[in-house]
This record gives structure tokens, sequence and C-alpha cells, in this order.
């Protein structure tokens, strides 16, 4: 049988619905490296081609090849509400930012500057990190660069 690798692959709907595979075909299946479980699935999904047998459990490298839905999957929440906290309004104090030195994105490097806090101290400082350097920011550095950054990481408070 010649397949046609644009051609979707058929699958015949639920994993009990194909015939039983026979041993013979599951143990050449399992010699590849698949469990009995999941080469018995991939066989009746597919009508019994081992070829494409082989197809649909590459295709589904996460189906263990259990029929009956897991006990995890059961106990899923069925709202389909997003996720996250009601506390609102939300509050993010920054962290961290990285940002471009240099004249253009051509030349110059990237370097990062990450918020410390003195533990005996009420002020907080930055810190930057250039390559191997890594000396406390002055103040102008950090306003200025703040402001053009390319990534910004925040902490939630």
């Amino acid at each position: 049988m010649v397949l046609d690798i644009d051609a979707p692959i058929q699958v015949s709907g639920s994993g009990a619905g194909g015939p039983e595979p026979s041993q013979e075909q599951v143990d050449m299946l399992s010699e590849m490296g698949f469990t009995h479980a999941q080469a018995r699935k991939a066989l009746r999904e597919t009508g019994g081609d081992a070829e494409r047998a082989v197809e649909w459990l590459f295709s589904h490298p996460d189906d263990n090849g259990e029929d009956v839905p897991t006990a995890a999957a059961m106990e899923a929440p069925s709202s389909s509400g997003p996720g996250g906290s009601s506390d609102l309004p939300a509050r993010y104090k920054l962290k961290a930012f990285i940002s471009h030195k240099g004249p253009s994105v051509h030349s110059g490097h990237y370097v990062a500057h990450i918020r410390v806090e003195d533990s005996g101290a009420a002020d907080e400082g930055w810190v930057l990190f250039n390559d191997e350097k890594v000396v406390k920011a002055d103040v102008e550095s950090v306003h200025e660069l703040k402001k053009l950054a390319y990534l910004y990481v925040y902490e939630k408070v």
C-alpha cells in the first residue's frame, strides 16, 4: 500500500471502535518501543493497518493507549471561565528588564537590570549585569534604559 504523505490520516472514531488486532501485529509495534496498550489502540484506530498505526502512534505521542478517561481527566473542572485570581486590581512590581546598549541592533549588546532589596535598608536599588561585569546601576541609566527595554519581568505584590 502506498500512502500519500499529504493525505490526512483517517481515524475511525473512538479507540474501541475498530477490530481487535492480532497479537502478532501488537508484538511487532511493541518491538518498536511502544506499549502493548498503545499498539492495540493504534491498530484499532487504523483498521489494523500496521503502517498507518505507526503514523498514528507518532502523531499521538501523549496517548498512553487507554480507552477510558483517566481519573485526572474526569476530575477536571467543568467551568470554562478564565483562570487567575479574583482579587482586583492586580498589582505588580517591576523586578527586572533587559535592554540593548549600543548604536544599532547590528552592534552593541544586551544587558540586564535586576531590582534588589537591601535587607537592612528601606531603599531598593538596581544591579546591572553586563557580561562579566556586575555593578550597582546608577539611577539615570536605569531610568533611560527602562523606557527602551525589550523584556520586562514583573512580580505580583
